[in-house]
């Protein structure tokens, strides 16, 4: 997500890079402690697992669990909140809510295009009201998950 940063208002690229990498901590941890209770993220790519879910089966999502570690292991707000709110970037607090769209916004055309990499742009409709609030367009944001995808491609590829 850190190919977005300048979207991301009063937000350094270490920043910026630092919350895209963090981000899926909360899911990651889920995965790895809540096995035994039979709650497991199908990161096959078949189904994913909403929040609503997530909360039904846990009494907690991802992004507050990740929120939670990240408080506890003192990285700054800047990195926490955004994560928190991803999922409901509007009622982050107020300094972090741009952070906290453009997080939302950049993950929701990266699900988009990693279920499916062959699924046309015209079909990508994200929220207009997000995406107007950060001044983002559609073709900047795809453009952005685009280029990080091939990017990691050709990073894994090289391994």
């Amino acid at each position: 997500m850190c190919k977005l940063h300048e979207y991301f208002i009063g937000v350094g690229i270490d920043t910026a890079y630092t919350v895209g990498l963090l981000q899926g901590l909360g899911k990651i941890v889920i995965n790895t402690y809540y096995v035994e209770n039979g709650f497991v993220y199908e990161m096959a790519g078949l189904r994913s697992v909403t929040p609503e879910e997530e909360y039904a089966a846990l009494g907690f999502t991802h992004p507050q669990v990740a929120s939670t570690l990240l408080k506890k292991w003192n990285f700054l707000p800047e990195i926490g909140i955004p994560i928190e709110y991803h999922l409901n970037p509007i009622y982050a607090p107020k300094p972090y809510t741009l952070t906290s769209i453009v997080l939302n916004l950049g993950l929701e055309a990266l699900n988009f295009f990693l279920e499916d990499p062959d699924q046309q742009y015209s079909i990508f409709d994200p929220d207009r009201r997000l995406m107007d609030r950060v001044g983002l367009t559609t073709t900047d944001l795809i453009a952005s998950v685009r280029d990080a995808i091939n990017e990691t491609d050709a990073i894994i590829a090289n391994l």
